[in-house]
Formats: C-alpha cells, structure tokens, sequence
C-alpha cells in the first residue's frame, strides 16, 4: 500500500495531513467577530450569500468545509448538495436549488443554522 502511496504522489515520502477541526465547546465560548454576529443576527435575509458567511466563520474558526454534489436530483427536479464541516464531531447538512449554486448556499445555510443553536448551547 505504501508503494502505491508512494508512486502516485511520485515522493518517497508521504505525509498526512489531517483536516482542522474544532469542537463545539470552542464554538460555545468563543467571542470572535463571526460568530458573535452569527448568534446575534437572524439568518432568515433574503439574497444572502451564505456560501461566503460561511467561509468567513470557517477561516475564523478553523474548521474547513467542503459541498460535495449529488448526482440525483430531487423529485422536484432540484439540485443537491452536502456540506461537510471539520467540526468535532463532523457535521454534514443538505441542500437543495435550482442550481448547484443554489444548492451549495441552501446547504451553507442550513450549517450555519445548525452552528447557531450549537453554540448558544451552554
């Protein structure tokens, strides 16, 4: 298995480098811009752009995300999407749109929703 590592990286040496990950409890006790707006402001705006809010949380948090698109798309016709988020433990939420677009800001909208209630949890 190493030597297979090892020819598809063209290296001998192989490193690992696992991804961020932060731990509601740091989410809960964290005073940072991000996510103080975050508890503080409703995320129920029209034409927000949630992938970016999400970037901007993720950067000052230290976690990462990464949308990972579903190849069926709904009964209704829509795109799909996961987000999956480097928190500890990993959160994973749907989304859906009538464009991956669409369906990659519905997904960043629900992790942020769920962000939310997690770290009002005291």
């Amino acid at each position: 298995m190493l030597a297979k590592l090892q020819s598809l990286s063209g290296s001998s040496e192989i490193t690992w480098m696992p991804k961020p990950s932060v731990r509601f409890e740091n989410l809960r006790n964290s005073s940072a811009e991000k996510i103080t707006l975050l508890r503080r402001n409703p995320l129920s705006i029209p034409n927000t752009d949630y992938i970016q809010m999400m970037l901007e949380l993720s950067k000052e948090q230290g976690f990462e995300v990464t949308y990972f698109d579903i190849d069926e798309l709904t009964v209704n016709g829509q795109y799909q999407c996961l987000a999956e988020l480097s928190t500890s433990p990993v959160t994973v939420c749907h989304g859906t749109g009538i464009t991956c677009s669409n369906a990659h800001n519905d997904a960043a909208h629900s992790a942020l929703q769920y962000i939310k209630i997690m770290a009002a949890i005291k």
